[in-house]
């Protein structure tokens, strides 16, 4: 049961993101900025709710939420919510790592000597991997959320280096 409820996230994951590609051309943003801009209070909770979505699918569309703050609320409400946002959208992804993925990272750089020492390098310069990592962009960014989460990166370095790759944009 333990190692069923291990999995569950990933296997939430994996569902959000298979949805999400099946219904792509309803996640515009036409069909969202409609559904959020009703009423402000429940707008800024689905707006929310859109982006905790979005932190368990790698296919939903970040972009698309950023740009419906931008249209539905002021500027100021808007930078804040996204924000918001972006932190739940790394929050999400790194904790199912670092629930899933610790002792699978551990055994795997336990058995490679080459690999260990990639992650003491890691585990020595946590910022600079994390912006590196976000910078060359390979990985899909939720990928390297799991990633980091998994191979016990501290959660504050982490998000420092996503923060920086954001401010060079």
């Amino acid at each position: 049961m333990k190692r069923t409820m291990r999995y569950l996230p990933i296997i939430a994951c994996l569902v959000l993101t298979i949805v999400a590609v099946w219904k792509r051309d309803e996640l515009s943003i036409q069909n969202i900025s409609r559904l959020v801009a009703e009423n402000v209070a429940l707008s800024v909770l689905i707006l929310l709710l859109l982006y905790t979505l979005k932190g368990l699918s790698v296919a939903f569309p970040i972009a698309v939420l950023e740009v419906v703050a931008g249209m539905v609320f002021p500027l100021p409400i808007a930078l804040l919510l996204n924000l918001i946002g972006i932190v739940i959208v790394l929050t999400i992804p790194y904790n199912i790592g670092r629930i899933t993925g610790y002792d699978l990272a551990d055994r795997i750089t336990g058995q490679n000597r080459w690999l260990k020492r990639i992650c003491d390098y890691q585990s020595e310069n946590e910022f600079f991997v994390s912006f590196l990592l976000r910078v060359v962009a390979v990985l899909p960014g939720d990928i390297v959320s799991m990633y980091l989460g998994a191979s016990g990166v501290r959660f504050l370095p982490f998000l420092q280096g996503v923060f920086w790759e954001h401010c060079r944009e």
